[in-house]
């Protein structure tokens, strides 16, 4: 994990350069694709050397097929595949493709790029408008064409990004999160860029593959096709495309041994990090595709959209009589996140966070205006978030994500006369988490049932469970508990150091100095435009409070906010305000509780050696509750944080691309707390 205050994920800017109206690379010397004609080359070296269309044709219903690829450049080749997909495959299969990028172009660049496909563009512009503004050593999770086809972006050198879809905590146990059925191997010339194709990269094709996956490559370079057979595959030449002469394909021979397919320790470069307890190798093994999401609130109904867009069947329940009955019902929530000048896992994950959450609110906030709007979200400097602190975030960022508005501009921006200025996030805004939750659990695959507590969560053989409800029993191959700090009813639950801490939230009528609020505000609390006739403002920290009524004296406090930034705010009599209690569900760290469930007692008579030396590099594997996953602790940031963990809790479900950074998954990761007791002797 990286130290705070590190900042290893800059990436090296592209060196880009246009001829006839095509990208040419400066770094390579090289073209991104065929000055003929690009488009037709993807589909000749790739998607029909793959033999695509045939394989697409005759997969199952809810099936789906992953694709890797080496060298992202322009995306033709991801654009390609996925028009194909969508015209060959079933409607409920999805397709993974998983790519990596060195030198990534920026979002103007591609859009100019992609910009020669014409016949592309319905597609481009969905992969467009979620592409990062200024892509970092991150992983970037993409979902165009209705989630049908899921992008995995991996910034980084090639072999390193994709050893993060393995579990490499100790050599002994390395575990694919994935595996690959076609490869891509693209990126510039072997001539102009020998660095990437390298008996590593071949080694590592090799690690994600199965018997049965395929290659292609424009290039038939011998040291290429020395390589891949030095690795385990079986090569053959074809005819390539255009004016080449050749091309190479390859196959991964059925009857490969298991172990060809993983790397071992003796092929770990001179860098790689020293061997640790390898308590985070985990996977789920579920019989069957039926999933129980316990709690209805923004967690559960974001894991069970995740879910059954996969083609899981989920029953969510929920002990309130509908959703978001808990901490999600307020009025009004927030969309934003703190930035930060470092790149810490705190950091880091907020930023991740919030990119895929606006991502993914853009198609509620379309279907449904009178819910929500990205209408901007400006987070004023105060004395615990300095001015100079929040310029130092945004010295990181692009301004079209993020920028710096003074005090004339924020308030021209906000329609309010503002004294501070601030961090002005265009993208963001508010939504109604009620609403939200209804339109999330729409999804046909999904069933409810509310006034339903579960008393008992019981394993069962083979991986499965059943939970008792006062209507019956419920079974289940998966289970996702999302209930917050109620979590802790669960035996499987009760070692997580799980807070509830009460918040207030005020609603008032609207009144001349606050009615042409245009954005939120954010300062200590939040102030929202107007829903519904009345203003959302609050919402209070009310530490070791247990009270569920509302208190005048909250309202005072969250009234007192909201005149520090309108002092001419008229008094407002108490009978005209409403308002909510809820209790945010936070970590000792303030991060989110997400992934598989660890079996406290398993785990600490496995790594009691731990205790004796905390950096020990103990070779024995975890011992996780089957197929149980968490998704909790997401305090005050909901809004923000639950879409990117309920995509990555389906796809730990499914064993498909891993959509985070495994530094960021480690810090998330349901196991952490109970490993740092250990190491402390605490346990």
């Amino acid at each position: 994990m990286h130290k705070s205050g590190t900042d290893t994920t800059r990436t090296t800017s592209v060196e880009l350069s246009w001829a006839d109206g095509q990208p040419f690379s400066r770094q390579f010397d090289d073209v991104y694709f065929s000055s003929a004609n690009g488009l037709e080359e993807s589909r000749y070296v790739f998607l029909q050397h793959n033999h695509l269309a045939k394989r697409w044709q005759s997969l199952p219903e809810r099936g789906h097929f992953t694709i890797g690829e080496t060298g992202f450049g322009t995306g033709l080749n991801f654009l390609a595949a996925a028009e194909l997909w969508l015209n060959t495959a079933p409607a409920t299969a999805t397709l993974h493709f998983v790519s990596v990028e060195k030198f990534p172009l920026n979002r103007s660049d591609l859009t100019q790029a992609l910009a020669l496909w014409p016949q592309l563009a319905p597609l481009a512009e969905q992969l467009v408008a979620a592409y990062p503004l200024q892509p970092e050593q991150e992983i970037y999770p993409i979902a165009i064409a209705n989630g049908r086809v899921k992008l995995t972006l991996m910034i980084g050198e090639a072999v390193a990004a994709l050893r993060h879809q393995e579990h490499r905590q100790h050599p002994q146990f390395t575990l694919p999160k994935m595996r690959i059925d076609a490869w891509f191997l693209d990126g510039f010339a072997p001539a102009k860029n020998p660095d990437m194709w390298s008996p590593a990269l071949f080694q590592q094709l090799v690690a994600l593959s199965q018997p049965g996956t395929s290659l292609a490559t424009f290039t038939s370079a011998g040291s290429v096709r020395r390589g891949l057979q030095a690795a385990g595959f079986q090569t053959e030449k074809a005819k390539g495309f255009g004016q080449k002469r050749e091309m190479l394909t390859a196959l991964l021979p059925h009857g490969t041994p298991e172990a060809a397919t993983a790397p071992c320790a003796a092929s770990a470069p001179a860098d790689h990090p020293k061997p640790k307890s390898p308590w985070a190798h985990t996977r789920c093994q579920p019989a069957g595709r039926r999933a129980l999401v316990i709690g209805a609130g923004i967690a559960g109904s974001h894991t069970a959209h995740a879910l059954a867009k996969r083609g899981w069947q989920v029953i969510v329940v929920d002990a309130g009589s509908g959703p978001a009955n808990g901490a999600s019902g307020n009025a009004q929530g927030v969309v934003y996140a703190k930035l930060s000048p470092q790149r810490h896992p705190q950091g880091r994950f907020n930023l991740a966070a919030l990119q895929f959450a606006l991502n993914t609110y853009g198609e509620f906030w379309t279907a449904q205006p009178e819910h929500g709007a990205p209408c901007g979200v400006l987070q004023l400097a105060h004395e615990k978030d300095t001015e100079a602190e929040q310029r130092a975030a945004l010295a990181t960022l692009p301004s079209g994500f993020a920028r710096w508005m003074s005090a004339p501009e924020a308030s021209a921006q906000a329609g309010l006369a503002l004294s501070e200025g601030g961090t002005w996030l265009p993208s963001a805004g508010w939504l109604n988490p009620t609403a939200l939750c209804h339109w999330l659990l729409q999804h046909p695959n999904i069933q409810t049932q509310f006034n339903a507590p579960v008393q008992t969560l019981n394993p069962q053989p083979a991986g499965r469970w059943s939970a008792a409800t006062e209507s019956g029993e419920l079974e289940a191959d998966l289970v996702v508990v999302a209930c917050a700090h109620h979590a802790l009813q669960f035996p499987q639950c009760n070692h997580l150091p799980l807070k509830a801490i009460r918040g207030q939230v005020t609603r008032l009528p609207s009144q001349p100095p606050l009615a042409p609020l245009r954005c939120v505000i954010t300062r200590e609390g939040y102030t929202a435009p107007l829903y519904e006739g009345q203003h959302s403002v609050g919402a209070t920290f009310n530490l070791k409070d247990t009270r569920t009524d509302l208190c005048p004296i909250d309202h005072q406090t969250n009234l007192q906010t909201l005149r520090s930034l309108l002092p001419e705010l008229e008094d407002i009599d108490q009978d005209a305000l409403s308002g909510r209690v809820g209790f945010r569900c936070t970590a000792p760290d303030y991060l989110p509780i997400a992934g598989p469930v660890p079996n406290a007692e398993a785990m600490t008579d496995i790594y009691a050696g731990l205790r004796r030396n905390a950096r020990a590099a103990i070779a024995a594997a975890p011992a996780y509750w089957p197929n149980l996953l968490i998704n909790t602790a997401h305090g005050s940031r909901g809004l923000a944080y639950t879409p990117l963990c309920a995509e990555w809790l389906a796809s730990i479900a499914d064993n498909s691309p891993w959509p985070l950074h495994p530094d960021l998954a480690l810090a998330l990761h349901p196991a952490r707390f109970l490993m740092r007791d250990i190491a402390r002797r605490k346990r």
